[in-house]
């Protein structure tokens, strides 16, 4: 499309914007054209039409079925456009001008640009009728609408009842049926009935309306039409504009009202301005444009003559016209540039100031009757570059390659000081006005793209202008790019311009992750380096300032996440090992404890460098990292970790009834959390740091008996498949190791609590009581009958009153059954029955998870066998008093829970439980000062353990209960000897098991 096309295009679907809303149009048409019907088979048609040659038309028409279910005299017949044709070539302009007012009317195009009417058929209408195109049949896809001709034919009723979202309009065509003409138009989602004709015949031509670019999606009567339009045109431009075959790249629109630059905002737009702004805004937002509003002074300049008074002579020749944006901002109300001077203003008006008196006029007399004349118009305007701001960019741009052919030439290097001023006095001007503002409306500064900013750093460096750098430096982009920062950073070695240090701190990136903050003194310590290596400079100082910051950065910043962990681990090669270890580490570890993937993440990095061999973190080194996090980490490991996805925006949509909400998302348990663990422990193996691994896995087994049973399937069995294969692929020897301990623990856990016993069923039909606050006769009734383990079935009769009593006591107690049967009119049989419906849904479930469980073990191959070594048997075969004891022993292979009966299965311990020990008889001292291995290993063990349990000895066959610090156990602190070895620990009790 040639640009003038196109610009005249976008104006018109801005200065025609329908806001109307219109979906039919109708209109009468006198003394139109006769079109000169003549059929295929059947000679000419004569208009008014006659009831001769209406009976041709039946004879050679097909009937159209009725869709009614009654059956009437009166019916409808069509042709299609093969079986007749319009002979008068005075009919196809009559109906172009019909098209085009329907264009209009609709809000489709005012002049009918893309728009065409298609014959579909012609209709002798005696009784009921419907329009458009038929269900199934196929059709242009560009049809929006119907277009209904009613040629002259006398008749009485068939009126047109049209509805769409709520409103219904009703029209007559047969007022002027005789002689005159009348046309109807609908969009093709309009609901519309045509009555029956109560005498006389209708001949009606109809019309399928198309566009010829745009779909019946986008033209429909609850269609934006001009958004549709301007949808395609800017499709056009940006296509234009991607192949480089535009002919120009932003546009200038002039709006009807002029707003003082005080009152420049999107909000105080009037109304037809804001359609038009509104309209820009939405296409611009899906085309990738950018839109801004603009306080705009025009100069034209020219010659003129032959009047005799100067002020009120009229211009023959222009000869100059100067454009300037004064002030442009954003939508948002920020001012994005002043004084921008248009060299092509590209006005979508070819001549917008044609016939408009200017806001100003000035004169220069040339000679005797003849003039230079000024004219000055003062207007508001939407500004729309193909992307933002271009012309500021392409001023550098221009400036610098012209600076670089010419470096003597002092003008194109002022132009870019002067853009450097214009954007420092810009930020400037923002931050004021930020100040003003209370802390929560202050918004970041965003007056000049990121982009711009770093080309105007560059532009400076390459002027190696540090005075003008020291000046635009309030500028300074929170995030700036590494080579911007080299740059900066060599140019300030040149000049020796140590001062401007601080002012590299951004507040905005200063107040972020210690990752962006790290990031951001690593750039610059690169440059430094580079350009003291270059210039033979001292570079201490410089990294001395940078060695300062990175040490406040672990201070200030914030250590969330894993690009925050792996920092940190770059951070610990820059500084000796001591200050690591001793200052900088301990206080972010005890502060960051809880983020566990960004500690995670630092020891990975760390493990991955001291395996890598680099020399700057050695394994020592990494086993000392290690063991400091380890012991503030552990705590906070848990394999239950869940993503919570964020919540649903509900879009705010217009409606007379209440929607609920929708609910958010379900969370979902964190892969890479029990991956990141797996990891863990196989580094802590692989720096054979034995006790701090055994700490580890103690800390993810010790929710075994708190976790939900579902979080078996969903954490703990993909963190043990996923450890397994790489304790496989890694040939880690499990014999006396702590991962077999671990999955025998682990799988244990899995069959006690999530598999767990099979349901019995009830021995006979004995069941609990209830209690009644009435104290009720027929309570106690029905009390006797549960008791009882034989009678399955009572009866009551009772009143309606004493039947809903009961009902709800038997509710309460739940597996009973009742039916209420009329016995008389005012009262009734209430049975009752014992039901084991709670046994059978118990063990079906139980076979579910059975069934699982076993699925669960297959999955892990016969490598299962070599993990859990002599518990193999008894794991996957589901024995549950062996896992019971397996879980009763712990870690460390001692027993720190009471052990259970078959027939007294072991109470699940929980934190904060009351423990109950078990009465064991005692075992009598006897005599003896040898120390044995046995009771070093309770000393070990009880120191291991928390302050609350039970140490078993698996030689002496002994069990010691030790008090805890709140010595809510019973306190014994008479030391004690076992047969042949030393003392046992102070507060030990000795009890052998039987």
């Amino acid at each position: 499309m040639a640009n003038d096309d196109l610009k005249a295009s976008i104006l018109e679907c801005l200065t025609t914007l329908d806001v109307s809303g219109n979906w039919t149009i109708f209109g009468l048409e006198l003394n139109p054209p006769n079109p000169g019907l003549r059929l295929n088979n059947g000679g000419g048609i004569g208009l008014p039409l006659s009831d001769r040659d209406a009976k041709a038309l039946i004879a050679v028409s097909r009937q159209v079925p009725s869709g009614k279910e009654r059956d009437t005299e009166r019916k409808t017949w069509e042709l299609s456009p093969t079986d007749f044709e319009i002979t008068n070539p005075a009919f196809a302009p009559f109906l172009r001008d019909i098209v085009k007012k329907v264009s209009a009317g609709l809000g489709v195009d005012a002049v009918g640009k893309g728009v065409r009417a298609e014959l579909h058929r012609l209709l002798l209408c005696d009784g009921e009728a419907q329009f458009g195109p038929e269900e199934g049949s196929e059709t242009d896809p560009g049809v929006f609408a119907t277009l209904v001709v009613s040629l002259p034919t006398e008749n009485e009723g068939g009126e047109f009842r049209l509805s769409h979202a709520g409103e219904t309009k009703v029209f007559e065509t047969s007022t002027a049926s005789s002689f005159d003409s009348s046309y109807l138009a609908w969009f093709s989602d309009v609901a519309h009935e045509v009555g029956e004709t109560t005498s006389g015949h209708r001949l009606l031509l109809t019309y399928n309306i198309i566009h010829e670019t745009l779909s019946t999606n986008e033209l429909a009567a609850g269609s934006n039409k001009s958004l549709a339009k301007l949808r395609k045109l800017f499709a056009l431009w940006k296509s234009e504009i991607d192949s480089g075959d535009h002919e120009f790249a932003h546009f200038n629109h002039l709006l009807s009202e002029y707003y003082a630059p005080r009152n420049l905002a999107f909000d105080a737009l009037k109304e037809k301005d804001l359609a038009a702004v509104s309209v820009l805004r939405q296409i611009c937002d899906e085309a990738g444009f950018s839109l801004y509003l603009a306080d705009m002074k025009t100069s034209v300049k020219g010659t003129g003559g032959g009047g005799q008074n100067p002020w009120d002579q009229e211009m023959d020749d222009i000869e100059e016209t100067r454009t300037t944006l004064e002030k442009v901002i954003d939508l948002e109300g920020r001012v994005v540039a002043e004084k921008l001077a248009v060299d092509e203003p590209q006005f979508l008006d070819e001549d917008p100031f044609t016939g408009k008196e200017p806001d100003h006029r000035d004169h220069e007399e040339i000679d005797y009757d003849s003039y230079m004349l000024e004219y000055l118009y003062h207007n508001t305007a939407s500004f729309t570059p193909s992307s933002p701001m271009p012309k500021f960019m392409e001023w550098i741009e221009t400036c610098m390659a012209e600076f670089h052919q010419k470096p003597e030439d002092e003008e194109p290097r002022n132009a870019v000081l002067q853009i450097c001023a214009m954007a420092v006095r810009q930020t400037k001007e923002w931050n004021k006005n930020q100040a003003s503002l209370p802390p929560k409306e202050r918004k970041p500064n965003l007056v000049i793209p990121q982009e711009t900013v770093e080309r105007i750093f560059t532009a400076i460096i390459e002027l190696d202008d540090i005075e003008t750098l020291r000046e635009v430096l309030v500028i300074w982009p929170a995030r700036p790019s590494n080579d911007m920062l080299a740059k900066v950073s060599a140019i300030i070695v040149r000049h020796d311009s140590l001062d401007l240090l601080p002012m590299l701190r951004s507040d905005s990136a200063w107040n972020e992750a210690f990752a962006s903050r790290f990031g951001v003194l690593s750039a610059l310590r690169k440059g430094f380096h580079e350009e003291t290596e270059r210039t033979l400079k001292t570079e201490e100082p410089y990294q001395t300032w940078i060695s300062s910051e990175t040490k406040k950065a672990t201070v200030c910043g914030t250590f969330m996440t894993r690009e925050d962990g792996v920092a940190l681990a770059q951070m610990c090669r820059l500084f000796p090992s001591g200050e690591i270890l001793n200052d900088i580490l301990p206080p972010i570890i005890k502060s960051k404890a809880q983020y566990t993937c960004m500690l995670m993440s630092f020891l990975d990095a760390i493990f991955t460098s001291a395996l890598a061999g680099d020399g700057t973190i050695d394994t020592n080194f990494a086993r000392s990292i290690f063991m400091i996090v380890v012991q503030d980490l552990s705590p906070y490991l848990r394999l239950d970790v869940f993503i919570v996805p964020p919540k649903p925006v509900d879009v705010p949509k217009k409606s007379y009834s209440w929607k609920a909400p929708t609910p958010p998302p379900p969370p979902t348990i964190d892969s890479q959390n029990y991956i990141d663990i797996a990891n863990l422990v196989l580094q802590f193996h692989g720096l054979e740091l034995h006790c701090q691994l055994s700490q580890v896995l103690q800390q993810l087994s010790s929710r075994l008996g708190v976790i939900s049973k579902n979080y078996y399937s969903t954490a703990y069995m993909p963190f043990l498949q996923n450890l397994s294969s790489r304790l496989e692929e890694g040939q880690v020897p499990l014999e006396g190791s702590p991962f077999r301990r671990f999955f025998q623990l682990v799988l244990s856990g899995y069959v006690f609590y999530y598999v767990s016993y099979e349901p019995q069923a009830p021995r006979n039909q004995t069941r609990q009581t209830i209690p009644c606050p009435h104290s009720c006769k027929d309570c106690d009734r029905l009390n006797s009958w549960l008791q009882s383990p034989t009678e399955i079935v009572i009866q009551f009769p009772l009143t309606p009153s004493k039947i809903e009593h009961i009902t709800r006591q038997c509710t309460a107690l739940g597996d009973l059954k009742t039916e209420k049967q009329r016995r008389l009119t005012s009262s009734f049989n209430l049975i009752v029955r014992k039901d084991d419906s709670s046994y059978k849904n118990a063990h079906l479930a139980w076979a579910e998870r059975s069934s699982l469980a076993m699925d669960r073990f297959r999955e892990f191959g016969e490598y299962l066998n070599a993990l859990l070594g002599d518990k193999y048997m008894d794991i996957t075969r589901f024995n549950l008093l062996e896992a019971q004891n397996i879980i009763s022993r712990g870690m460390n292979g001692v027993t720190t829970l009471p052990l259970g009966t078959p027939d007294a299965p072991l109470q699940h311990y929980l934190p904060g439980m009351p423990f109950q020990p078990p009465q064991l008889p005692q075992l009598p001292q006897v005599g003896g000062d040898t120390q044995s291995p046995a009771v070093q290993q309770s000393s070990l063990a009880i120191s291991n353990q928390s302050q609350q349990g039970w140490v078993h000895l698996p030689d002496f066959s002994t069990v010691f209960n030790y008090s805890d610090a709140k010595r809510t156990l019973p306190q014994l602190t008479k030391p004690r000897k076992l047969p042949g070895s030393g003392f046992v620990p102070s507060g030990a009790e000795i009890i052998e098991l039987d």
